[in-house]
């Protein structure tokens, strides 16, 4: 994948995961417009099911499109994997609140 899908991916997760596509076709994450241009990377995501619809205008990462993004400590190891360790541990009982 090329880092300029990996780096939209990234400024997505960083941005909760979720945008809205604004009147110029450009996305808008927690008040943030992603540059100009990216619209064709975008279409591409959205082909490859990195990202799906969420909505009238509304983009989300999907769980593909989560593996791809990396935390900023360790690129291996996503702050995904690490949210759904928690939640695993969590439910088992053996977690920080177990």
């Amino acid at each position: 994948m090329p880092d300029t899908h990996i780096n939209a991916l990234q400024w997505l997760a960083d941005r909760g995961g979720e945008g809205v596509i604004d009147q110029y076709g450009a996305i808008v994450a927690q008040g943030e417009r992603m540059s100009a241009g990216s619209a064709p990377v975008w279409l591409r995501l959205f082909t490859t099911e990195h990202v799906s619809s969420a909505g009238r205008n509304r983009i989300r990462l999907t769980d593909e499109g989560r593996s791809q993004t990396r935390s900023r400590g360790n690129p291996t190891y996503t702050a995904w994997d690490e949210w759904k360790r928690q939640l695993d541990e969590d439910e088992m009982g053996g977690g920080p609140y177990g």
